[in-house]
């Protein structure tokens, strides 16, 4: 009951900040419908100390007008929350220091707004890491274009990924590379509950060959081992695979 009333005590309070963000949004371009629907559920403490800045910092930093924020605002209803300087730090992280066009950053930023949330130290230290496991430069930024997430990925889960499916198969860090140019989104799987249990079960299952079928199909590790682990790779012995 004290939850349900803090929460409509948040809202109530929050309600002329989203009065006034919601004209913001339509001077920048944004249509009524497009700024009524980003700001209905906002509560106040959805509004960092200097939100105004934050926003204005979205148009001038990334180039991206109302339509844009209200996209953003209703993937990751806490964008307002940071700090100008988190703007700052992230565009500049993107644009800077990892290369990529503003377009591009635009691009991202509008579909993975909870980039924000990321530390722009662990986005680099991510590239480096994908770099030391064979991916080029030019092949990283096609990477972050078709998918964002990866700069959300911590440098320590990245690395107990790759140490985990090098432990158990033959694959070097290279090949692990060129797996996760095909397939990031695996690095996002649970290690102790998906990934292990995958890998150990293609063992029990007599699999000569852990790295090859890890290889044809990374998808693999995502699967209920019960059944569809088997059935796949039933499906790559009749392939020849």
């Amino acid at each position: 009951v004290t939850g349900a009333l803090d929460l409509k005590e948040d809202l109530k309070r929050g309600e002329p900040l989203r009065q006034e963000l919601k004209g913001l949004l339509q001077q920048s371009g944004a249509s009524l419908l497009e700024a009524s629907i980003a700001v209905e559920q906002l509560r106040a403490s959805a509004f960092g100390e200097k939100w105004r800045e934050t926003l204005a910092r979205l148009e001038s930093n990334c180039g991206l007008k109302g339509a844009a924020i209200t996209n953003m605002m209703v993937r990751f209803s806490a964008l307002l929350a940071f700090p100008p300087a988190r703007i700052d730090s992230v565009v500049k992280t993107l644009t800077h220091d990892i290369g990529l066009p503003a377009k591009s950053v635009r691009y991202i930023l509008t579909r993975r707004p909870s980039l924000f949330a990321s530390n722009p130290e662990e986005m680099l230290a991510v590239r480096a890491l994908l770099l030391s496991y064979g991916m080029r430069d030019k092949q990283i930024k096609v990477l972050m274009n078709t998918s964002p997430g990866i700069l959300g990925v911590s440098a320590v889960t990245l690395k107990a990924f790759v140490h985990t499916l090098g432990e158990h198969s033959d694959l070097e860090v290279e090949e692990i590379g060129a797996i996760l140019r095909r397939c990031p989104w695996i690095v996002t799987l649970d290690l102790k509950k998906q990934v292990r249990p995958a890998l150990e079960y293609l063992g029990m299952l007599g699999v000569g060959d852990v790295s090859k079928v890890v290889r044809s199909f990374p998808q693999v590790l995502a699967l209920s081992r019960s059944r569809q682990v088997k059935r796949v790779y039933n499906i790559l012995r009749e392939l020849g695979l």
